[in-house]
């Protein structure tokens, strides 16, 4: 394999991968380093993106801001990577989480620039003969594609080991909904829960419960009829402590900040729900900055609170048990139904992406099968 020489700026050799030239490799000589002579490579799709890599690295072996050599392990690297995140402190939590108890363990101690996916490969296997659920693997080695991908960036691989490595198969999980007749069923069973127009607002609207539990009075205007969805409720660990608090937080996406129409009968009972929360704390009136759904004190609601009243009300109304979440996909699922056009969904559901809405609510369901005979009908005079 011949070398090619760019002025100042190192050796540069084809990158093949089985055979095939995939890009350009390019070594630097750093000199003499504790005795050793000290090599560098970059990679690249292109000579030129090559060329500007070692650039930098001579940039910086000229001015003496050159890293020293090391051996940055798996574990070094993931503690870097968390440090510089910059996303919801839930999905840090779910970060942090994964890579202290799924990879630290198994490959934390591996050289970064030597870790490969059969390395990746061995880890996922490992997990699941733990008893790892197919999900948590699967989260694993996503988490690890991630911190991966901005090492790639970093120039500290040449490639990302995770993305290569066999993704695990996770079982698909059908959809739990409930269906018109059984949401009737539903919505008179509320009617004696203190949370009643919470769950009216997650099957009529479809909003996140994290979402329910952050809304404030100032987010609802019932005269107009509109709500507004800003932040998300969640309970956050206090660092250094084993406890969490409920922290209001940015919605999941830009589009999760969104503004709904409330219909006439969800205002009705927002009404009941207001006068009903000023009594139970003696108040005169609600204030503004005060959660719309709160426990008896007014103070904010956990998950756990919630799901215990479901299941009550599930039992009573004598209804299949689903998660509270699967309201979302039952309200996605009967506005599909009723004809509302899947765009109007993706921005009531606030979906970052319409593929999204598609992927989860553009299936055919028995009500659309009815819609399409019955269309068929039209047609032919029927």
């Amino acid at each position: 394999m011949s070398k090619r020489r760019a002025s100042g700026s190192g050796a540069l050799l084809k990158w093949r991968r089985n055979g095939e030239v995939i890009g350009w490799i390019g070594v630097a000589d750093l000199g003499v380093v504790d005795g050793k002579r000290r090599r560098q490579k970059v990679y690249g799709k292109t000579q030129a993106e090559v060329q500007d890599r070692l650039g930098e690295i001579l940039h910086h072996k000229k001015r003496g801001t050159l890293p020293k050599p090391g051996r940055l392990t798996v574990a070094d690297w993931l503690a870097i990577w968390l440090r510089g995140l910059d996303r919801r402190p839930r999905t840090i939590e779910h970060y942090e989480s994964n890579v202290r108890l799924h990879i630290v363990p198994l490959i934390g101690s591996k050289v970064l620039g030597k870790l490969t996916a059969s390395d990746v490969e061995q880890m996922l296997a490992e997990l699941r003969k733990q008893g790892a659920a197919p999900r948590s693997v699967h989260h694993a080695r996503a988490v690890l594609r991630n911190a991966l991908k901005k090492a790639v960036r970093n120039r500290l691989v040449p490639y990302n080991v995770a993305a290569e490595s066999d993704a695990p198969k996770v079982p698909h999980e059908e959809m739990k909904t409930f269906d018109l007749d059984q949401v009737r069923q539903l919505l008179e069973g509320l009617k004696s829960s203190p949370l009643e127009a919470l769950f009216v607002l997650a099957v009529g609207l479809g909003i996140r419960e994290g979402e329910l539990l952050g809304l404030r009075w100032k987010d609802v205007d019932l005269d107009r009829g509109i709500l507004h969805v800003a932040r998300a409720l969640q309970w956050l660990r206090v660092e250094g402590e084993h406890r969490r608090e409920a922290t209001l937080v940015e919605p999941k996406s830009k589009t999760s900040r969104r503004t709904l129409p409330l219909s006439a009968p969800a205002v009705a009972i927002l009404r009941q729900h207001r006068v009903r929360v000023s009594d139970l704390l003696g108040l005169p009136a609600v204030q503004p900055e005060a959660l719309v759904f709160t426990g008896s004190a007014g103070e904010p609601l956990h998950a756990k609170s919630v799901w215990r009243e479901w299941r009550r009300i599930l039992n009573a109304a004598e209804l299949p048990v689903i998660r509270p979440h699967d309201l979302r996909h039952t309200a996605g699922t009967l506005l599909r139904e009723q004809g509302v056009d899947i765009k109007v969904i993706q921005e009531t559901l606030g979906h970052s992406s319409i593929s999204t809405t598609l992927d989860t609510y553009g299936h055919v369901t028995p009500g659309l099968r009815e819609q399409a005979v019955g269309a068929q009908a039209a047609i032919l005079g029927g």
